[in-house]
């Protein structure tokens, strides 16, 4: 009965991301791929100058894809993916405060956590720490583009620096210029620290 709940669930959210997609299905395959194939600095840079609708087109692209590809998942797993879309589908790139602070942080949060929960670290960052999912053995993109950078790259609560960068943590030192969204979970919480 919980597969079925689970099932249903993922089901409504896939057909969300459908029906609330405003932005042209072609150019949202088109763009996933362009920033998926960046390193995680480039990724960020880009996301940041994509319209809300964008931003969530292409963040229940990837969750609903990878979904549709992995029917192994459990069905904790499967909610996981359904209220993730959900939430995104929600217009959580539209619901930001002026400052860049979301309104839905608690949501979100909560949502972290319960991805952390479901999922193996490794999987858990590949799926909501960048844009892209790496084939089976298939190195991770680095989250440097290979220039020194005082900016904060990662979340100190829910960061994903142990997945492919060679970081074992995400650590508040040395200190770097905090900003209040772009990393942790699907971009949409503050970048608090560096990986090292």
């Amino acid at each position: 009965m919980r597969e079925l709940a689970a099932l249903v669930a993922l089901v409504f959210a896939t057909s969300l991301f459908a029906q609330q997609s405003p932005v042209d299905a072609t150019a949202v395959a088109t763009t996933y791929r362009t920033i998926a194939s960046l390193d995680l600095a480039g990724q960020k840079a880009m996301f940041a100058t994509l319209a809300p609708e964008m931003k969530g087109a292409i963040w229940r692209y990837q969750l609903a894809t990878y979904d549709a590809a992995h029917p192994e998942l459990t069905v904790e797993q499967h909610r996981v993916m359904a209220d993730s879309i959900f939430l995104i589908a929600s217009g959580l790139y539209e619901d930001v405060y002026p400052d860049g602070r979301y309104a839905l942080r608690a949501e979100i949060d909560a949502l972290a956590a319960a991805t952390r929960a479901a999922f193996s670290a490794p999987v858990a960052a590949a799926l909501f720490g960048h844009l892209g999912i790496p084939e089976a053995g298939a190195p991770a993109p680095s989250p440097y583009s290979g220039a020194y950078t005082y900016d904060c790259t990662c979340n100190v609560s829910y960061d994903f620096c142990s997945f492919g960068t060679g970081s074992s943590y995400c650590t508040k030192f040395p200190r770097c210029n905090q900003s209040s969204w772009g990393c942790g979970w699907a971009f949409a919480q503050d970048c608090t620290g560096t990986c090292s």
